[in-house]
């Protein structure tokens, strides 16, 4: 096979890999790179599918470990979703269901879940998540 074959092979890993958030594809286009200097030396076609693979498996299993080292290094700082939002107040915006609401939180507007009867601009407070749903409660003014 030619080289020009494992040219496009490697565009289009690492193509895919800028618009596929995470490290998914670029191992594949690291290894179509490697093919594209081995292509000339190897005659069965067969043979460089077979270290195509072992190349892309191989580089990931080496890099993997070590780009999520470094570029995730911060992560443990990093506040998830959930911990930034449990104990934030909003407004319920709509009423959707029984139950069911829709609230806006940061410029976006959420599905949210509540046992309490709720009205439209009432306010409330964010308990949790279950998927991708908050959970709400009732304001309680609490006079000190």
């Amino acid at each position: 096979m030619s080289s020009m074959f494992w040219v496009i092979v490697a565009g289009v890993f690492l193509v895919l890999e800028l618009v596929i958030p995470g490290l998914v594809t670029v191992w594949f286009g690291l290894a179509g790179i490697v093919m594209i200097f081995l292509a000339p030396v190897i005659k069965d076609v067969n043979t460089e599918f077979y270290v195509f693979a072992v190349l892309s498996f191989a580089l990931l299993l080496i890099t993997r470990p070590l780009a999520k080292k470094y570029l995730y290094k911060n992560n443990k700082d990093d506040i998830s979703f959930g911990n930034r939002t449990v104990g934030r107040e909003t407004k319920i915006a709509k009423i959707l269901d029984e139950g069911v609401y829709e609230v806006a939180l940061d410029d976006k507007m959420w599905r949210a879940v509540s046992t309490d009867n709720l009205e439209v601009n009432e306010k409330v407070v964010i308990t949790g998540l279950t998927g991708n749903k908050l959970i709400l409660e009732k304001k309680i003014n609490k006079k000190l």
